[in-house]
Parts: C-alpha cells; sequence; structure tokens
C-alpha cells in the first residue's frame, strides 16, 4: 500500500504542491484546491503518506515534506526520482 500512496501522490502532484507551500505547510483543504482533486479520499491518502514518512503534519494540521521526498519527490529537484 505504501507504494500505492507514493505513487498517487506522484501522479496528484501533491509533493509539488507542498513543496511550494515552503516551511509552513498546507492544509487539506488549499491541498484539494491546489491539485483539483475533491475526492473525499485525500485525507486518507495524507494519512498513509505521513504513515510511511513521506510527509509531516503538525499539530495545526499542515502538511510539509520529510527531507527524502523534498529531495527525491519534488519534480524540481535535481534528484527527482519519480519519473523512473
Amino acid at each position: 500500500m505504501a507504494s500505492q500512496a507514493l505513487f498517487t501522490g506522484l501522479e496528484l502532484g501533491l509533493f509539488d504542491r507542498i513543496a511550494e507551500a515552503g516551511a509552513a505547510g498546507i492544509d487539506v483543504t488549499a491541498l484539494r484546491a491546489a491539485c483539483g482533486c475533491d475526492a473525499p479520499r485525500l485525507q486518507t491518502l495524507l494519512t498513509s503518506l505521513v504513515a510511511v514518512k513521506c510527509l509531516r503534519r503538525s499539530a495545526d494540521g499542515l502538511y510539509t515534506l520529510s527531507p527524502n521526498t523534498a529531495r527525491f519527490m519534488v519534480s524540481t529537484s535535481r534528484h527527482f526520482y519519480g519519473d523512473y
């Protein structure tokens, strides 16, 4: 299931959108708008990505990238690995 969550995050552009938000993070409502995804299971996907340590969730409900996700899963990174 972890790989499915990772690939879905890549396909939706979640990692890029969270990276654009910077260190402050982004909440699920803003992510829905940024990704054009109003699916009711977006929260479930985000929870899965937090569980496998791709994302971090603050007490305020804001999502940020883990260091490895920022390095390898953001399409503007020179180490981007998501196209393999």
